[in-house]
């Protein structure tokens, strides 16, 4: 069984295509839990429509928002997406080959963006690589488990140990940290997901890099920026 879940607030541009791209890949005893923080628009209807699992809770921040999806879970196996990230065809296959392994405990997929301009998309999936690469690097020198929440699954009951993911900005980095020495983690760059690059067009390509940069500073140094006035769920 495996449960995927998609926090959410006013997707309605993005949801349904990534949850029809999920659904032909889902088998008996699966399950998609869509967290919504009240939208405003169709996103409810939207998921509904397709057969998701709805919860409901306040703005409470991103990560607040995955650490409901994952106490609600019915499966032993939990993933993630964001409402604007398409997967692959092969993606649940390739997240159940993964922990056909009893001792794999979570697999770190990759993200790699959208655009309307080849040289934006050249550009994005350059960065986007290089975090990911950065990442694996971190795992493999330092046993920091670095699981981009975008792209990724785990073993719930080792998740939980560790902590789970708290109302923070980059919550995923925040979660690495806390659980350093987590065995058992792989990271599989064929596990893909295609995201828009909404956050750069509205941002600019370096105002959010510069962001994220802030934000993951904070996270080293124990001091990491609470969701308030952030804008999350992004």
């Amino acid at each position: 069984m495996l449960s995927v879940v998609i926090p959410t607030f006013n997707e309605g541009d993005y949801l349904g295509r990534t949850l029809d791209a999920l659904a032909p890949q889902l088998g008996p005893g699966d399950e998609v839990i869509v967290v919504d923080s009240h939208s405003t628009d169709a996103t409810v209807s939207i998921a509904e429509a397709r057969g998701a699992w709805v919860l409901s809770m306040p703005r409470l921040g991103i990560g607040a928002a995955k650490a409901r999806g994952v106490d609600a879970s019915r499966s032993p196996v939990v993933a993630f997406l964001d409402a604007d990230g398409t997967p692959a065809r092969d993606w649940v296959a390739r997240i159940r080959d993964h922990f056909a392994d009893p001792g794999r405990q979570a697999v770190a997929g990759l993200g790699l963006y959208e655009s309307d301009r080849a040289v934006r998309r050249v550009g994005y999936n350059l960065f986007a690589c290089a975090v990911w690469c950065l990442g694996a690097s971190g795992y493999a020198l330092f046993d920091v488990p670095w699981l981009p929440v975008n792209n990724c699954a785990f073993r719930k009951d080792a998740v939980v140990a560790c902590g789970g993911f708290r109302s923070v900005v980059c919550e995923d980095l925040d979660f690495a940290m806390r659980a350093r020495g987590l065995a058992g983690v792989v990271y599989d760059p064929a596990l893909r997901v295609r995201l828009s690059d909404r956050r750069f067009r509205s941002r600019s390509f370096l105002g959010q890099v510069l962001a994220w940069a802030h934000a993951d500073l904070r996270v080293f140094l124990g001091r990491p920026l609470g969701t308030v006035g952030y804008g999350a769920p992004r």
